[in-house]
Formats: C-alpha cells, structure tokens, sequence
C-alpha cells in the first residue's frame, strides 16, 4: 500500500497544479478588454494588390480566429477598432498569436504616409524590432476618441490561424505577466513528466521509456518555440530564417517521434499485422516531410506533417482497438501490458484534444483560443496521460522483477539442498555398504561352512537381523527427508496401561 501512495499523491499534485494554472488564466484573460469590434477578411488570390486594392475588396466578416488553412494565398485582415477616450490611452497595441506566423505587415491610415517605413512583424522578423516587447507579435498604433479600422496583410508558408486583440499598454502588460507564469508552468508541468519516466528509464532501462524521455524532450523544446521563447534565447545567435527552420524541424520531429514512441508502446501488445505497415508508411511520410522541407519546400512539408498527425491519431485508435494482450506462451511475457481500455482510452482523450487545433489549422472548422493552444493542451494531457500509465507499468515491471528474482533466488536454494541430499545419499551409501561388508561376510562364512552347527545360525540369524535394522533405519530416514509421515490410529485403554504399570 505504502509504494502505490506516493504516485497517487503525485498525480494528485500534477492535477492540482493544472487547475492552479488553468485558474490563473482564466481571470487574467478575463480582465482584459479586447477593443477589435469587427474583423473581416480577404483572400488575395494574385498575392501581388497594394493597398488600396485590399482597401476597397470585398471582405467577409468572421468571429474569434481566422482559420484558412495551408494556403499559398495572402490574406488581408480588416479590424476595426473601437474608439478610446484619451484619459483611458493615448496608444493600443495590436497583439498577434500564434508566433508561427511568417509575415505580418500593417496598414494604419493614420500614419500611412508617402515617407513612412513599412511596418513587419512575424517570426521571419528580429525580436529586437518588435515594437512591443513580447513573447508574442506585437504593433503599437494611436489611440482615437472615435471607431476607426486598420488593416493586416498576412503571409506564411505554416497554417493561416490568426487571432489578434487591441489592448491598452496597461491590460497588454497586465496579460503578458499572467501568460508568462502560466507558460512556466505548463513548461515546468512536461518537464516534470520527462523527469519521472526519465527516473524510471534510469532504474529498470525499458526501451518504451527511454523513446518516451527523447520523445517528451523533442515536445518540451517544441512547446516553448511554439510560445515564443526561441526568438528570445536565439536573439542574436541565429538570423530568422534559421531560427524558423529550427522551428519547423522541432514541428516535424516532434510528430515523427510521437509516431515512433506509440509504435514502440503498442508493439508491447499483439498487434494486427496491418498495424505494423500502418506504422511503418507514417513513419515513411515523416520522412518524406522532413526531405521536403530539407528542399525548401515548406508548407508542402508543414501541410503534410499536419494531415499525418491527422491519419496518424486515427491510425493508432484503430490499432490500439485491435490489439490483444500477449499470453503466457508468447515472448516478452516477463513485461507488464497496460489493460487495453486505459490504452483505447488515452488514444480517445488525444484525438479529442488535436482535433480542437489540427481541424482548424487544416481549414475545416472554425478556429478559436482551444486551436491557437492545441500543441500545450497536448503535451500537458498527453504527459499527464501517459506518464500515469509507464508509471504504473514501471511498478509492476518492478514487481514482476523482484518475483523473477526471488523465484530465481527459490530455484537456487532448492539446488543447494537438492545437491546437498545427494551428497547425503552419496555418504548414505558408503556408510551401508560399510555397515553391510560385515554381516554379509558372516553370512558368506556360514554359507561356505560344510556342518554349520547352532552357533553359526545364530552368527546368520544376528547378521540378517542388522541388515534388515539397516534397511530399516534407511527407510526411516527417506521418509523423515521426503517428509511423508502417515499417522496410525490404534485404540488404546488406559485403564489396562496403568493396571499393568500398578502390577
């Protein structure tokens, strides 16, 4: 009982600290007021209008994310932004998610003039130049008393989901602290399921552990590009194009390991032969993607990458469905195997949480806050998930071990009395065929005696009675090792026992 309490108690706190931090998020998103009133988009198909072309298109108006999918279309994003008193604030800052973004350039009436620069962000761009200094693409634009629209022209080779808000210095720097420390958390929330199998992996050497910590790692150095943090801590070491072919080499590692960690923990189980070709062609895609990107073909590599993370899912839901538990004749019966409703049950709870972000990011339903952060909500339940079940299969493969060990330490302990009983058998009959030289002489004399008189059969008759008092006390003794006692019921009277001790 006692070596079971401290995971529970651990899970417990692993919960506790993600409603901790989900709780912090909630009433810093709360207090922040958003002053974009209307958005609306239009998809330059030619990706070559000016301004004043996107200026006077149509535009489609659209509520939360912007969802367009893999396109090789710009998008040109129509805000309008509500009018701020100037005892509130003279200025607004425009903040842009997710930081994946390529290129995003501003197009302010207000302080569009003949000599003014143009206005880029995105993560093609320096850190250094962003105009508000974020985690996340930020532009700063004045404030006016009255409603008034600006636009964004986006440009990415990575999925078109764009979210952008209109804060006041003051609830941007009030949200960015918040986001900040629930960051850290989450951050800290993955490294601590790495750190737990990784104690595992170091104590019993289990191949699934060890491709779930290089796993976990690859996915904790991807979340924290994904929310920003490389541009700050590759700042000055890598120029933008590097850092975002670094990111997207995290993106497409990140699924080719989750692909290989989950081929590694079904093969545990009996799989359908179906299923290993199944994993092998995923695994062949990835490595197509990874080669397309290599040729600079990038959001052919990206787009493929999400649809494999797509089929990938529903591939290993139909694996995991289909799978069956080894059986005592079969190998590997020394490794413990997962019940197969917690493991159909995991695949489920994953498929749930990427499709809020791969469906949207493909263009099929509408985005919101849930895809923007799909990648932290799948490595925070696929941590939490898995890191439960390898901690409960590395206990039991403790378990398992130690009873292999004590069998094996049984098994010997019964060889060494074993090889001691026959070294006693082996004394046994040395001393009997000692003990039995001499009456078996006497009675080899009484034989070759011509007149054996009285004295000679009483000569026999005594050495016939020791041989028979040694194969006697022979018998006694086997019975004694072999411990076979059988009792023997007699009825006794005592009254006639003590008449005959009286007498």
């Amino acid at each position: 009982m006692s070596s079971h309490r401290p995971w529970g108690l651990s899970l417990q706190c692993l919960w506790g600290l993600i409603c901790l931090a989900l709780a912090m998020w909630g009433p810093t998103a709360a207090l922040a007021q958003d002053h974009v009133i209307e958005k609306a988009f239009w998809t330059d198909t030619s990706g070559t209008a000016s301004f004043d072309q996107a200026r006077a298109a149509h535009y489609t108006p659209y509520t939360g994310v912007l969802s367009k999918g893999f396109s090789q279309h710009v998008q040109w994003v129509r805000l309008k932004i509500d009018g701020i008193p100037a005892s509130v604030a003279n200025t607004l800052v425009l903040r842009i998610r997710p930081v994946y973004l390529d290129s995003i350039e501003l197009f302010d009436p207000a302080q569009l003039t003949p000599s003014a620069s143009m206005r880029v962000t995105g993560d093609l761009t320096t850190w250094s130049s962003t105009e508000f200094e974020s985690l996340h693409h930020t532009f700063q634009i004045p404030a006016h008393p009255v409603p008034r629209e600006v636009w964004l022209r986006l440009s990415t080779n990575s999925t078109q989901l764009l979210h952008v808000e209109a804060l006041t210095p003051r609830d941007m720097l009030h949200e960015e602290h918040g986001l900040w420390l629930v960051y850290s958390a989450m951050l800290a929330l993955i490294l601590t399921f790495l750190a737990w199998v990784f104690l595992a992996w170091l104590r019993d050497r289990d191949p699934v552990n060890g491709v779930f910590v290089l796993r976990q790692i690859v996915l904790w150095l991807y979340t924290a590009s994904y929310l920003g943090y490389h541009r700050i801590l590759m700042a000055g070491v890598l120029e933008p194009p590097a850092q975002d072919f670094v990111y997207n080499s995290l993106v497409l590692l990140t699924t080719a390991l989750s692909v290989l960690f989950e081929y590694r923990f079904l093969r545990e189980y009996l799989m359908p032969r179906w299923g290993y070709w199944l994993f092998r062609t995923l695994l062949l895609s990835s490595g197509v993607a990874m080669s397309l990107m290599i040729l600079g073909a990038t959001r052919s590599a990206l787009s493929l990458n999400m649809v494999l993370n797509a089929v990938a899912l529903l591939s290993m839901l139909m694996v995991a469905w289909r799978v069956r538990l080894r059986h005592s004749g079969d190998s590997h019966t020394h490794s413990y195997q997962l019940p197969k409703f917690a493991v159909v049950s995991y695949y489920i709870v994953l498929i749930a949480v990427l499709a809020l972000s791969i469906l949207p990011s493909l263009g099929v339903l509408q985005g919101n806050m849930l895809a923007i952060y799909g990648v932290l909500l799948y490595g925070l339940f696929s941590g939490l998930f898995m890191t439960s079940l390898l901690i409960v299969r590395s206990r039991q493969l403790e378990r398992i071990r130690l009873e292999e060990a004590n069998n094996l330490f049984l098994s010997r302990e019964q060889l060494a009395i074993e090889q001691k009983r026959r070294q006693d058998q082996t004394q046994l009959l040395s001393m009997l065929m000692h003990e039995l030289k001499t009456p078996l002489a006497v009675i080899d004399m009484a034989v070759s005696t011509r007149s054996p008189d009285a004295q000679t059969s009483n000569y026999v008759t005594r050495a016939v009675s020791n041989i028979k008092g040694i194969l006697d006390r022979c018998i006694q003794t086997d019975r004694m090792v072999e411990r076979e006692f059988k009792l023997q019921l007699q009825i006794i009277h005592l009254s006639d026992q003590l008449d005959r001790k009286s007498v």
